[in-house]
């Protein structure tokens, strides 16, 4: 399943989101609310400032994105919940990740290094975002032809950097063509069973009918083992090894930048896995 940023039924972006775009593209003052962010609603972190503007990295999951109802045949019928662009969390986020502390010194850090915001309630740690996968890692420039057809498209310096006016009148025609470039960002969103099992065992069996998808932006910050930001913080490596001091990544001044919604998922088996992808793309219509 797959949507883009701009699609309006289900999914919508946040007055949030749409502000840190905003501010990642324009020389502006950056002004912080930290009052809006995950981290002062889960009391982690609340207080740590963002080192620059913050992207999306994160994803969290829900199970209030549908109401069940009556048909005209008395016969029962979901329908999505619309998303609010006020929203700053989902309508009943769960986490994907619930670990006994005793469980999770043993947990590799290849496996620990996917989850964020955690929350220590009753001798568990609670994981309520994952890192997005970005694949395949960069912008892509695409062609997209009428047919279509999707294909690499080349960056022409040599014809473009000094471009030559068009020689054909445009005074009562158009350029317009149904060839588009395409430029397109594309991170996939992934939650197994396996994950949801352990929250599913201590706090809801329903935890594995997934109805919302949270699109989160942030700044990965370096913490101790006392989960305080390191001071002489630097930029997160998550190839890397851990730098001196460091027991683990946090994600700090984190907000909702798009909330989806949709009729219930279900895993229903032990290797079951829901993934979905959440798109970003800027299009214009040329003549190629």
């Amino acid at each position: 399943m797959s949507d883009t940023i701009f699609q309006n039924s289900g999914c919508v972006n946040t007055i949030l989101g749409s502000l840190n775009q905003l501010n990642g593209f324009l020389p502006l003052s950056y002004v912080e609310r930290v009052d809006t962010t995950l981290n002062t609603k889960y009391r982690v972190l609340a207080d740590v400032s963002p080192l620059s503007v913050p992207k999306l990295l994160y994803f969290g999951i829900g199970s209030n994105g549908y109401s069940c109802t009556t048909s005209t045949a008395n016969s029962p019928m979901h329908i999505k919940h619309q998303p609010d662009c006020r929203n700053m969390d989902l309508y009943n986020p769960i986490p994907i990740r619930v670990i006994p502390l005793e469980e999770e010194v043993e947990l590799p850090w290849s496996e620990r290094s996917q989850y964020r915001m955690r929350v220590v309630k009753n001798g568990y740690a609670y994981y309520y975002l994952k890192l997005i996968d970005w694949d395949p890692g960069r912008v892509e420039i695409i062609k997209y032809s009428s047919d279509g057809e999707e294909k690499d498209y080349a960056l022409n310096p040599s014809n473009f950097l000094n471009p030559s006016a068009p020689t054909t009148p445009t005074t009562g025609g158009s350029l317009i063509t149904s060839d588009r470039i395409i430029v397109r960002a594309t991170g996939i969103c992934r939650v197994s069973m396996t994950e949801l099992e352990e929250a599913m065992s201590l706090l809801d069996q329903s935890y594995c009918m997934i109805s919302e998808f949270g699109f989160y932006t942030g700044c990965d910050r370096y913490i101790n083992g006392a989960g305080e930001v390191l001071l002489t913080d630097s930029d997160v490596e998550l190839e890397g090894e851990l730098p001196g001091g460091a027991e683990g990544i946090e994600a700090t001044y984190v907000q909702l930048a798009k909330h989806k919604t949709q009729l219930p998922v279900t895993l229903d088996s032990a290797n079951s896995t829901l993934e979905t992808t959440v798109s970003f793309e800027a299009s214009n219509s040329i003549i190629i």
